[in-house]
């Protein structure tokens, strides 16, 4: 996802999730991707992202996922093993 983000000409960095609040006042936006996207809109990652999202929402910074339209589930799985894997 970085590689084809800097191809749009935006400036980006992939930091690992212990090291984000070193930049976080750095930071315009941040973007994560997502094993899936559940119909009412919650999103299922791994281990993470629901930190990050607290995060971001403390220093007012814009959070964004991306996924791809095939990740989208009409049901809540119940645990991780529910979840299609898409590599």
């Amino acid at each position: 996802m970085a590689s084809d983000i800097s191809k749009l000409g935006l400036h980006c960095r992939i930091i690992t999730d212990n090291a984000v609040v070193a930049v976080l006042e750095k930071v315009d936006f941040i973007v994560v991707g997502a094993e899936a996207i559940v119909e009412n809109g919650g999103i299922i990652n791994r281990i993470g992202t629901h930190n990050l999202a607290i995060m971001a929402k403390a220093f007012n910074i814009p959070f964004y996922v991306f996924a791809e339209s095939l990740k989208f589930l009409r049901f809540f799985p119940l645990s991780q093993r529910d979840v299609p894997e898409y590599t």
